[in-house]
């Protein structure tokens, strides 16, 4: 019988390594990523990004029906959606390629620029589901019937997500 070697997942030294090959790409350099951090453009634009995608998921698991109060992985707490954190991690992904194409397009970046930007890139970058493409935007409705369905049927293969191409 085969068996494959036991491989530890270690969130952290994941998010480490990602955010100090990431932050150079775009002309900051850390070790980590701290969305408190203001004099950081990369993670207030971040934050905007995040932000946004939360919105978006947030308003597409009320029209699949479920509670976003109630989590898969993050915890409840007060004032928390932990359902919205936990559908946005496939989307991250996107919000930081999209802020990695937005730094290459222009030399003055700004918030209000990245702004335009980013909703642009939702409306108009596609994704892959079967042998069709749907908008990124369109996207979280998907994954959050996805979510609903496989709750309904208790059967995860109903979730599907969004790959970034």
């Amino acid at each position: 019988m085969f068996s494959s070697p036991k491989v530890e997942l270690n969130e952290a030294w994941f998010a480490r390594e990602y955010w100090k090959h990431y932050f150079p790409q775009l002309g900051e350099y850390g070790q980590r990523r701290n969305p408190e951090d203001e004099t950081s453009k990369i993670n207030i634009f971040l934050n905007y990004g995040y932000g946004i995608m939360g919105g978006i998921i947030h308003r597409s698991i009320i029209v699949a029906g479920l509670n976003y109060l109630l989590g898969v992985n993050h915890k409840t707490y007060y004032r928390n959606t932990p359902l919205v954190y936990d559908i946005i991690e496939p989307f991250r992904a996107f919000v930081d390629y999209a802020l990695y194409k937005f730094m290459l397009s222009t030399d003055q970046p700004t918030i209000k620029l990245w702004s335009v930007f980013f909703g642009r890139f939702l409306k108009d970058y596609r994704v892959r589901k079967g042998r069709a493409t749907i908008k990124l935007l369109d996207a979280s409705d998907i994954v959050c019937e996805s979510v609903a369905n496989a709750y309904r049927y208790k059967k995860a293969d109903y979730i599907w997500t969004p790959k970034l191409d």
